[in-house]
């Protein structure tokens, strides 16, 4: 056995050699064009693509062309609705071959959470992952496992893909559901703005009661057959469709016990937590409020080891490698600290924060001022305003940026 053992310890070591003298022969060259137009890249997810709205990086074009003229700066804008941080990593070649981008601004990893789970196997603690990455070996025999036995099996669906299937799949979850509530499904998923009637919420609370007595995803750790991945999605638009109507027509109380029914049936979702903060700070119950807050702040945290900063540091260091100038900002209403400590160790961001002037604007206005949804509980897709606000916090950083390269093309 000890000389089985010592073989296979010898084998890892000479192939580990091999591929570093190998990596040292073979460089990954990227693509460097002279040029004299400055180009941006905005990556993320639906907040970045505009969800319907006119996007930040339209305001963001506009505020460079003001200042620096037409011609001389372009923003692509290649946020992906309801991609997850693995699908955005998988696509950056294709992005840096295509655009050639100078700078990247990244807002990334908000679906992980919601389930949209897809990353490196969990058996192994993320610590012990983050060292056998500096293992060539290791991610030597990953790509192969990924192309022989994963390259078919992702399970991170957009949201293009989930209600394309949908209109499939929901004949077949239940012929009396279809029956009975599949109509009102399809106004809850494709018609967000109708008119919440008693007759819909009547409606609304039997979808939400017929896949609680199902009890479909009620271990979001197993969520991996599309079956589960559409039974959350269901549940989740119809259930942020009812708590908008509510908070809308101040039904405070009728939040909490919406809220609760959630989470105890997705006990592991940030989504529905942070929805339960909420219900717990409209009621004014204190108590129940600074529970759910360490609460949610243990799933943030454990989160943060998982799939979102591991594909974010992948992401950050091809960014880096290429080159490039990257700024990394967070999420509306959230604060800087988790993005820089997902981030830590890796030199070169420029981080940008949204999170203390959303909050004013909030107090000043409205929350349907700023944002026209509610779907990552505490902050949503952005309303014109919004967006203003993020182009307000970017400006300085990509400005910076900006008159230093066009400093360089000049030069050149």
């Amino acid at each position: 056995m000890w000389k089985s053992i010592k073989y296979i310890f010898c084998f890892f070591i000479f192939t580990e050699l091999a591929l570093q003298l190998l990596s040292l022969v073979v460089k990954e060259e990227f693509p460097r064009r002279s040029k004299s137009q400055i180009s941006i890249a905005a990556i993320g997810e639906s907040t970045t693509k505009g969800n319907g709205k006119e996007p930040y990086t339209t305001f963001l074009q506009e505020k460079l062309d003001q200042k620096y003229g037409q011609g001389k700066v372009r923003v692509y804008n290649l946020g992906q609705t309801g991609a997850s941080s693995k699908q955005i990593l998988e696509q950056f070649d294709e992005i840096l071959v295509q655009y050639e981008p100078d700078i990247f601004i990244t807002m990334m990893g908000i679906n992980d959470q919601f389930l949209y789970v897809d990353t490196e196997a969990r058996w192994l603690p993320l610590d012990v992952q983050t060292i056998l990455l500096n293992f060539k070996t290791y991610r030597f025999f990953k790509l192969i496992h990924y192309n022989v036995f994963l390259r078919n099996q992702s399970t991170g669906l957009s949201n293009w893909e989930v209600n394309q299937k949908l209109r499939l799949q929901i004949k077949e979850m239940d012929d009396q559901f279809q029956e009975k509530y599949g109509a009102s499904l399809q106004r809850h998923l494709y018609d967000e703005k109708e008119a919440f009637t008693p007759e819909l919420e009547r409606e609304a609370l039997k979808i939400l009661s017929f896949i609680q007595s199902q009890a479909l995803g009620q271990d979001d750790r197993k969520v991996v057959s599309l079956k589960h991945q559409d039974s959350y999605w269901i549940y989740a638009t119809v259930f942020r469709n009812v708590f908008d109507a509510y908070f809308e027509q101040e039904r405070m109380q009728e939040l909490v016990p919406l809220s609760e029914r959630a989470v105890k049936l997705h006990p592991r979702s940030l989504y529905f937590h942070t929805f339960l903060v909420q219900a717990y700070e409209a009621v004014g119950d204190l108590e129940k409020l600074r529970v759910a807050h360490k609460k949610i702040e243990k799933l943030r945290n454990g989160f943060r080891r998982v799939a979102k900063y591991q594909n974010y540091r992948a992401y950050a260091q091809k960014i880096r490698r290429a080159k490039r100038r990257h700024i990394a900002m967070t999420y509306p209403m959230r604060k800087l600290e988790a993005l820089v400590e997902g981030l830590v160790g890796l030199p070169g961001i420029t981080y940008v924060e949204n999170q203390e002037n959303f909050k004013k604007k909030i107090a000043e206005t409205s929350f349907r001022t700023v944002f026209n949804d509610r779907f990552a509980g505490d902050f949503g897709h952005c309303e014109a305003v919004g967006n203003q606000l993020i182009v307000e916090n970017l400006w300085p950083a990509v400005d910076q940026m900006v008159g230093s390269l066009l400093k360089e093309v000049e030069v050149k």
